[in-house]
């Protein structure tokens, strides 16, 4: 029935509707979500910000554990009546279910959606835009309808916990550590568990692009968590309150980001294919590059931005 639906909808695909959708699922990659995630966290809502850090990675956890225990295979290589659009097939090389773009997508957009539940049409908006969104990977032939609605459930999962979580991380002193580990230690094991299944020799090429997202992840997660102790108990950053400072922290801090994804990656990965095997390398370098990104946002330049703003409140202090 899955398949029968992706077919369906091959029939109706036109030149126009095919670059709509992939607009949309390009809402949902790392080269554009992390500017999503900086403009919030930097200039908008710090707690939003993250919230949604936390759907983000921990769902991205699950997901990659998932993909790697399940290990399903793309639709088209299911049945071959199926075509996916050939630029989103280029970049289905993982296994599908749960579907990675989706979860990303519920993570981010359904996490303003659900953080922002009592603003409706902030929540309607953010909705929609992840069910186009889910519905892309439909219409472009890469996922089935059970990818995209596990992806979506454990992405409501994590948001629904951690709800809970955050009540209690408040209501009692270094919880917030001793959660901080529970996930780290939980990620381990869940990354333990996947390089631990055996696999077959014709799978050894999705089951290594698997093993780099796993990596990627952990350092992801573990960065994540590290800056967010970090501002929680010595930074405590704020989000400026005039228009033109947040629009400079944002341009300044996107350029980088920029420079980072398409310039400082590469040339991770090349010090790491130097430094280690082609293939180690490549797994090393990829999951350095994620964490470098997360750390930026996250870490590095809140801690710069706070320190710029208090050498200026205190030259303004020597002047008066």
């Amino acid at each position: 029935m899955d398949i029968n639906i992706l077919l369906k909808l091959q029939e109706w695909r036109t030149h126009f509707c095919d670059q709509v959708f992939l607009n949309i699922t390009f809402l949902a990659e790392d080269k554009f979500f992390y500017y999503v995630l900086a403009a919030i966290y930097w200039c908008i809502n710090k707690e939003m910000g993250i919230r949604l850090g936390f759907y983000l990675n921990l769902s991205g956890i699950l997901n990659t554990f998932f993909k790697s225990v399940l290990r399903v295979p793309r639709p088209f290589l299911r049945d071959q009546r199926l075509e996916p659009v050939a630029s989103a097939k280029a970049g289905a090389t993982g296994f599908a279910c749960p579907s990675g773009h989706t979860s990303q997508a519920a993570s981010i957009y359904g996490g303003i959606a659900f953080v922002n539940r009592k603003k409706r049409a902030i929540s309607t908006v953010m909705i929609l835009l992840t069910v186009f969104m889910a519905f892309s990977r439909l219409y472009l032939g890469v996922h089935t309808l059970q990818d995209v609605f596990l992806a979506a459930a454990i992405a409501v999962l994590v948001m629904v916990v951690m709800q809970k979580i955050w009540g209690w991380i408040e209501n009692g002193n270094n919880r917030d550590i001793l959660f901080a580990v529970g996930v780290f230690a939980g990620t381990v094991i869940l990354a333990v568990i996947s390089f631990g299944i055996p696999y077959e020799a014709a799978m050894e090429d999705v089951m290594y692009r698997t093993y780099m997202d796993i990596v990627k992840k952990i350092m992801m997660v573990t960065v994540f968590l590290l800056s967010w102790l970090w501002e929680r108990r010595k930074l405590h950053y704020q989000v400026p309150k005039e228009l033109w400072k947040k629009l400079l922290i944002f341009c300044f801090g996107s350029f980088i980001l920029f420079l980072i994804y398409n310039q400082g990656r590469e040339y991770i990965n090349q010090i790491c294919i130097w430094c280690f095997q082609k293939k180690t390398g490549k797994i090393i370098g990829r999951g350095i590059g994620s964490a470098l990104m997360t750390a930026w946002v996250y870490g590095i330049y809140p801690c710069i931005i706070m320190k710029v703003q208090k050498g200026i409140a205190n030259k303004d202090n020597v002047k008066n």
